[in-house]
């Protein structure tokens, strides 16, 4: 049992890992504060255990997600602003997750997980927009993720798609007219899907034989990773059509030096292209530091 407190919500590998050392980019893969808010943590209790050697599983019952302001609920960007962040929720419906992991004894080198969240958002600090009443909005998060360090070889591949559902999305504050009557603008409005996917390919090249002693965990990792995310797509069923804003090809590329297991040095070049008409692509050469104790 995980006793009564303050922990991850257990949805995605990055989320649950978080620290640095457990990605190559310079930031956290965009999957995870794009589509999933890394680091999404909330009271709860819950319960972890294996149901055979190779699978693991891990159930959480917490704090729901809130939709209390249009700008600060779900919204066109994701759903990382309706997390009650640590504070009493406006929403009095609890949230479920649970994640299973599988670590086969015939594929020596790969993990896997599958893990799912459930909440209705509701409001129940007052009416909504226009003086309408509130309404839940079930929201459903799925993902399902691999690593596999293929043996005898330098080459690691990753994998992760997420998908989260909206039931009843025009109940959103972000989709309901405002007092004036006019229609969501179209950056803002909210479909009933989200989604997100990246590949990735990693190359450990520090040769074997240096690492000795001390410098038993040095490691030097080149990679690529490409990353599609859109936040709003699906049936939108609100006067408002998606501009493609928020809809995102990212390729990014460059490598990890880590003199240690809990210390690493990071450069990458990252390419972000919108769907947006005529929208100019956003470009960043990112270096960072990390460790972790």
């Amino acid at each position: 049992i995980r006793s009564l407190g303050i922990d991850v919500v257990p949805v995605g590998r990055i989320n649950m890992y978080h620290e640095p050392t457990y990605f190559y980019s310079a930031d956290r893969p965009e999957l995870y504060t794009n589509v999933i808010p890394a680091t999404w943590m909330e009271p709860g209790f819950g319960f972890f255990g294996k149901i055979t050697d190779v699978l693991d599983y891990r159930l959480m019952i917490s704090q729901g997600l809130e939709d209390t302001n249009p700008s600060a609920g779900v919204t066109a960007a994701g759903i990382r602003d309706a997390r009650p962040a640590m504070r009493r929720s406006a929403n009095s419906d609890l949230g479920y997750s649970g994640r299973m992991a599988y670590t086969p004894t015939w594929a020596r080198g790969l993990q896997g997980s599958t893990s799912f969240y459930h909440t209705d958002v509701s409001r129940n600090s007052g009416p909504g927009a226009a003086g309408q009443n509130n309404q839940d909005v079930g929201l459903t998060v799925w993902d399902i993720e691999f690593v596999y360090r293929i043996p005898k070889t330098p080459v690691e591949l990753r994998a992760d798609y997420a998908h989260i559902f909206l039931d009843n999305n025009p109940g959103l504050l972000a989709n309901m007219r405002n007092t004036a009557g006019a229609a969501p603008a179209s950056a803002a409005a909210v479909g009933d899907e989200m989604y997100g996917w990246y590949t990735e390919a990693a190359f450990h090249l520090w040769p074997e034989s240096w690492k000795t002693g001390n410098r038993k965990h040095m490691d030097f990792v080149p990679f690529f990773r490409y990353t599609q995310t859109n936040t709003q797509t699906g049936d939108f069923n609100v006067p408002a059509n998606p501009t493609g804003v928020n809809f995102h090809d990212i390729y990014t590329f460059g490598f990890a030096f880590f003199p240690a297991k809990e210390f690493v040095l990071k450069l990458d070049y990252q390419i972000d292209d919108t769907r947006q008409p005529n929208a100019r692509d956003v470009n960043q050469l990112r270096a960072a530091a990390g460790f972790f104790f």
